[in-house]
């Protein structure tokens, strides 16, 4: 499987992107907007004009790019259909922030089982759901919906992990930023 959308997107689109500054996909839009990412950042909220001075499309469909990575921060209900946009639109990888799955209950996991379907056979790959994100320093991904004031970000350095537990990832970034 190809991971590069995942770490080296040249196009985002932040879906669920807020102007309320304590929502994750205010949180996570700003990381792109104030990080050194060379791709192209569009935030996606059908109920906002503009987030952080940039133009904001209603839908995944509306962005004016191809797309190489969708950030879904929107409740559980709504991620099926987006992620049909996602599929319609040809986006590559998708990370669903979002909770709500099999972690509390059947219905749920229904959803879960839902999006598993509709990706079934396709070429949309997908991190989540109920996930913390992805940080690559070196690309300047960052897709963590806690602020820096409460989680801090290690520099590039030569070590990588993968954490299943969000709690244990995020104890581990913020000790490799102290180091």
């Amino acid at each position: 499987m190809d991971l590069d959308p995942f770490f080296k997107p040249k196009s985002v689109a932040v879906i669920g992107a807020s102007r309320e500054p304590r929502k994750f996909g205010h949180v996570i839009f700003k990381n792109f907007v104030e990080s050194e990412f060379k791709g192209k950042a569009y935030p996606v909220n059908p109920k906002a004009e503009t987030i952080l001075g940039l133009k904001t499309y209603p839908s995944v469909k509306e962005v004016p790019s191809e797309l190489d990575l969708a950030v879904i921060a929107v409740p559980a209900p709504m991620v099926p259909p987006i992620i049909d946009e996602c599929l319609s639109k040809d986006v590559k990888a998708a990370i669903i922030i979002s909770g709500g799955f099999k972690e509390v209950g059947e219905k749920g996991e229904e959803l879960e089982l839902e999006i598993r379907e509709k990706i079934r056979g396709s070429g949309l790959r997908i991190i989540g759901p109920n996930c913390i994100g992805v940080y690559d320093p070196i690309n300047h991904i960052d897709t963590l919906f806690l602020p820096r004031y409460r989680l801090r970000r290690p520099k590039q350095g030569p070590i990588a992990f993968i954490s299943q537990s969000g709690a244990f990832g995020s104890a581990v970034l913020d000790w490799a930023a102290s180091q």
